[in-house]
């Protein structure tokens, strides 16, 4: 019932956003067709590759905390983790979030990947990227929403800042301890598995590169359809394209973040940047993720074409001996 209810929301949702986004295109069309009709295809290719490193950048993270946490000798390559990670992220699209974390489960454990380590691994990463995405966040939103003495914001950075620090310095206690809280909020049991602080603090640099990637993603977007030609606002843009991204995937109805991101973006976009910005910008950045999704998924494949080939025919000459007996 919980299943089909989420189901439902996720297709009002997003119904509701196509509609609302056509309303804005067709009310404010004299305004919008100007840009419509001046992109520049090499900014555009600029941004699929931007959006694509960003991806890269996310999977080599992955890659990296799922070996630290198997020592054996069959640990998984780069290319199987670009296979593995990027084909299960396409079940994003699926409402419930969790489908990609079974399926790793599943093809990891031919290679003795415990389902604890594959889980514990998706829950650090994603802690990791959440805890980067909300720094930004309070940074964006101090300078830009609270209207509070410069100097107060200022002495505020400073205290956050120290803070950061702390956190880096005592990164484990403070991620082990977060797990431990999230552990009692959801109800569910899951293994602690010890990271080294080498590693988190490499995972979490992989990832601000991630952000930057994303980030360009969206100025080289800027650049394309002409929207936007300052660089400080179209790397305020690609700050505000990575807190909606976010938002969207806490949006558990909603495949994807479809509807919630766009609308959330719309939101942080229409009082400083206007109607172009605010109805244009989501579309494309939904256009360049599902381009960016479809090159990876090929790319994918072609990196683990072979395992699944000889996945598939250990499970046909598994079927042929079954059927014999």
């Amino acid at each position: 019932m919980k299943k089909i209810l989420r189901l439902v929301i996720g297709i009002i949702v997003i119904f509701l956003t196509i509609v609302f986004f056509v309303m804005q295109v067709v009310n404010n069309w004299s305004e919008l067709r100007e840009t419509v009709f001046t992109i520049n295809v090499w900014y555009a290719v600029c941004a699929v590759m931007f959006m694509v490193l960003t991806y890269c950048a996310h999977t080599y993270t992955w890659h990296c905390l799922i070996n630290e946490t198997h020592k054996a000798t069959n640990q998984i390559t780069l290319k199987q983790s670009m296979g593995v990670f990027n084909i299960t992220n396409l079940t994003k699209y699926i409402p419930g979030k969790v489908w990609a974390y079974g399926i790793q489960m599943y093809i990891l454990s031919k290679n003795g990947f415990s389902a604890a380590k594959v889980l514990f691994v998706n829950v650090l990463l994603l802690l990791l990227t959440i805890s980067i995405v909300c720094v930004a966040a309070f940074y964006y939103i101090l300078f830009n929403f609270i209207y509070i003495d410069l100097l107060l914001k200022y002495l505020i950075v400073v205290v956050s800042s120290i803070v950061c620090v702390l956190c880096l310095i005592y990164i484990e206690k403070a991620l082990y301890l977060l797990i431990k809280i999230i552990k009692k909020v959801v109800k569910r049991d899951f293994s602690i598995i010890v990271v080294p602080r080498q590693q988190i603090l490499k995972a979490i640099f992989i990832l601000v590169i991630s952000h930057t990637f994303f980030i360009l993603s969206v100025v080289f977007i800027c650049f394309a359809t002409g929207i936007e030609h300052n660089i400080r606002y179209c790397i305020e843009i690609g700050f505000i394209g990575v807190i909606s991204s976010i938002i969207g995937f806490f949006a558990l109805f909603a495949p994807g973040g479809l509807g919630v991101q766009e609308a959330s973006m719309y939101a942080l976009l229409i009082t400083k940047f206007g109607i172009t910005v605010a109805v244009l910008l989501p579309i494309i950045l939904r256009m360049i993720i599902l381009i960016s999704d479809v090159v990876l998924t090929l790319i994918s494949y072609l990196c683990i074409r072979k395992d699944l080939k000889g996945f598939l025919k250990k499970k046909q000459c598994k079927k042929i001996k079954c059927s014999e007996e």
